[in-house]
């Protein structure tokens, strides 16, 4: 077998020249859930990562291995670390290797990463419990990547085997032959440069008022660009625990969209989760619970101040009884 054309099965290739215009994809390891298969227990043996890392360089892919920062270099607790972790460290390029936080979810960095490039993951990981984190079309797009990039195996003697169900689908390419950067420029005059434009004048800083500068909190922290409407509307949502899932649902209905995270990125420009576009938004007002699917946010509820009127009222009645227990008492030894 030749390690060109398209695989049709179990990742192995054949030679066509129907594929010159193809690439191959890349390809990302889930190294815990790999390395926990290789050995039949955690923390896990580096070995098994090793060996899926050989199998796809041999078949000519490129190769990115996820793994938790803590599984490869943890001085504190070293029975955390993978076994045989310093095999993985010289067989595997630097360059080649993702260490992912240790609080952070790692699955969810192998889905951002692979989604939008169309690469493949091996894993035996099901990602099922990360469809709740998408929405409308998005949720749509995911799970027609994982049915057709996740690459399931087994490990026999210590040699990886691919799903033998597995279809490898090639990236489809720019022919450089026919590529508008190929093509030859029609040669014209330059153009004369434009004379510079003369510098406006500063304008004068207008007065400020006092009473003007006083805004609302809701009113310094919206960013650039984002809408009132919008604002104001997840003012009102989130005076109260609300799950994510749940708001996003509400976005899609109120504003009449299909993907809440595209709809928010576009009206003011914060990016990421819908959960980090709210941090983005509400800058540090926002409080969170649950976590993946079940997380849920509201508005960090404030303390009304006590009025100076409604002090001075209680000094004064408390004086008052003060001094009517005294009169009483004199009262009552004469």
């Amino acid at each position: 077998m030749s390690v060109t054309g398209i695989p049709p099965r179990g990742g192995t290739t054949n030679n066509n020249n129907e594929h010159k215009n193809k690439q191959k994809p890349i390809i990302v390891i889930d190294g815990p859930n790999v390395a926990c298969e290789y050995s039949g227990s955690r923390p896990g043996d580096a070995r098994g990562v090793v060996a899926t890392y050989r199998y796809w360089k041999e078949k000519g892919h490129n190769v990115a291995v996820f793994i938790k920062k803590h599984r490869l270099h943890n001085d504190r607790n070293p029975k955390v670390l993978l076994e045989n972790v310093e095999e993985l460290l010289k067989e595997i390029p630097k360059q080649s290797l993702t260490a992912v936080p240790a609080k952070e979810d790692d699955d969810s960095f192998m889905i951002e990463y692979c989604m939008p490039r169309k690469a493949v993951v091996v894993t035996n990981d099901q990602f099922k419990d990360h469809e709740e984190r998408f929405q409308g079309d998005e949720k749509k797009e995911f799970v027609e990547w994982r049915n057709s990039h996740r690459c399931g195996y087994a490990f026999a003697l210590g040699e990886f085997l691919p799903s033998p169900d597995f279809e490898i689908q090639l990236i489809e390419v720019k022919d450089p032959k026919h590529s508008d950067e190929n093509q030859p420029k029609a040669t014209s005059k330059p153009k004369p440069k434009p004379k510079p434009k003369p510098k406006p004048k500063p304008k004068p800083k207008p007065k400020i008022n006092k009473h003007d500068s006083k805004k609302s909190k809701a009113q310094q922290n919206t960013p650039k660009g984002a809408p009132k409407e919008l604002m104001q509307w997840l003012e009102a949502e989130l005076q109260d625990w609300k799950k994510l899932s749940a708001l996003s649902q509400h976005i899609m209905d109120n504003f009449d969209c299909t993907n809440p995270k595209r709809y928010i990125l576009e009206t003011t420009g914060a990016t990421g989760s819908v959960k980090k576009q709210l941090e983005s938004i509400f800058q540090g007002r926002l409080e969170f619970r649950g976590s993946k699917g079940n997380t849920a946010a509201r508005i960090i509820p404030t303390k009304a101040p006590t009025s100076k009127p409604a002090l001075k009222s209680k000094i004064l009645s408390i004086s008052w009884l003060a001094g009517l227990k005294k009169s009483l008492r004199e009262k009552w030894s004469n």
